[in-house]
């Protein structure tokens, strides 16, 4: 998880202006999206709102509950 937190935060910063929002699709977004943190050594844009999904083919084994 750590490796994709820092990967997340570091892609935020780069050809971002006037980007308010990103799309993240990850076949576990659900539990990603909980954990996801930002810790004193993870920075992402603060303006940056993630809008979490899973791809259609994952989706069929998650509940509505997932969202």
């Amino acid at each position: 998880q750590m490796n994709i937190d820092y990967a997340l935060c570091e892609a935020a910063w780069h050809n971002m202006e006037a980007i308010t929002r990103a799309i993240t699709f990850y076949n576990i977004d659900c539990q990603y999206n909980s954990t996801f943190r930002i810790s004193q050594f993870l920075e992402i844009v603060p303006e940056l709102t993630i809008i979490p999904g899973i791809g259609l083919w994952h989706v069929h084994g998650h509940q509505d509950s997932c969202y």
